[in-house]
């Protein structure tokens, strides 16, 4: 029997429950339809859009783009250089694009990855908002970031390196930023939510920036396959087919499943304990804390007090005494601006 399971005097619409929060209820039609999708293996995102038609013109746009944010978002010179332009034929494959007779037509990943979202999508959208304490109670600042999805990636870390603490220290002759918190983390959990979620279900992605900690909110389950200890431990499932080869060729997000056993290793390192991840049954939400930093009273970030690690962008005790032992045995005078943080 294929999803959704029913009770069949009650019919499909109505006699299809779920459990949530320990309470069971009717399915909302999108979760029924969510539910069909599972029943059969397919990805809404792959899903042709009516009969409208791709033109050349804007084929290659999206490939153009695709290729500038992959290019972005490589790590050396060696992977720019590697790195080539997806083809339409590749889009088709991806399930981005849909071939037939010479013509190629839209799913709903193209219309998500080339921001025509308005009308089929109103949700997807990431809210953005930086909070005064604890709670939601005061706004410090607030935005929304539309748009093509992986662009939305990009406005939101610029809003979070907005909102975090920023420390820097001078390395030789060069000017080093550290901020609070492991960006590349923070990116991830970004950059899962706008992957992984359901785009049938209603509401849009929530950052929110709290004294505290960091919360990423997704909208929409978390697939039945799954528990959260299996996510922690490193397994994963797309979602979004065409969305995730869409990243994964961008270098956004990986293909094996190593994105949340990274943000576990990377806040460990940076001396902010285990992320908390809670699962609502109709949205899905990991949090980052948040460690104080302890400042002189001209704000400059004290180095005994700074996260230690063996992360590169991070200064330990350490990394400042072995640095004026060094200065010392060479002659040179110790300079303090190479063994503190200066709070932004």
């Amino acid at each position: 029997m294929d999803k959704p399971y029913y009770l069949r005097a009650y019919g499909m619409m109505e006699g299809t429950f779920i459990r949530i929060a320990g309470v069971t209820r009717n399915a909302e039609p999108y979760i029924i339809k969510e539910l069909q999708l599972e029943g059969t293996n397919k990805s809404y995102d792959a899903t042709q859009v009516a009969e409208e038609e791709a033109s050349a013109q804007e084929i290659n746009a999206l490939r153009d783009r695709m290729y500038q944010h992959a290019l972005s978002l490589c790590k050396n010179d060696d992977q720019r250089r590697s790195q080539k332009k997806v083809t339409a034929s590749q889009l088709a494959q991806w399930r981005i694009l849909v071939h037939f007779q010479d013509k190629y037509y839209p799913t709903y990943a193209w219309k998500l990855l080339t921001g025509d979202i308005d009308e089929l999508f109103p949700d997807a959208f990431i809210q953005l908002a930086a909070f005064k304490g604890t709670t939601r109670a005061v706004f410090r600042d607030r935005q929304e970031t539309k748009g093509p999805i992986d662009q939305q990636i990009e406005d939101a870390m610029v809003f979070v390196k907005k909102h975090i603490n920023l420390g820097s220290r001078i390395a030789d002759v060069y000017r080093e930023d550290i901020y609070e918190l492991p960006l590349d983390s923070v990116r991830e959990l970004i950059s899962n939510a706008v992957c992984h979620r359901s785009y049938l279900s209603p509401g849009s992605i929530q950052v929110a920036i709290y004294d505290d900690r960091l919360e990423v909110t997704s909208a929409g389950r978390l697939s039945p396959d799954l528990t959260i200890d299996q996510l922690i431990e490193g397994n994963s499932r797309v979602r979004n087919i065409a969305i995730g080869a869409a990243f994964q060729y961008m270098h956004i997000i990986e293909k094996w499943g190593r994105g949340i056993p990274r943000v576990f290793e990377d806040a460990r390192m940076y001396g902010l304990g285990d992320p908390e991840i809670k699962d609502f049954g109709t949205s899905f939400r990991v949090s980052m804390y948040r460690k104080p930093f302890e400042t002189d009273p001209f704000r400059v970030v004290i180095p005994s007090e700074t996260p230690i690690g063996n992360h590169k962008n991070v200064l330990s005790v350490n990394d400042s005494q072995n640095s004026t032992q060094n200065d010392s045995q060479n002659g040179i005078q110790n300079d303090t601006s190479k063994t503190i943080l200066l709070l932004k």
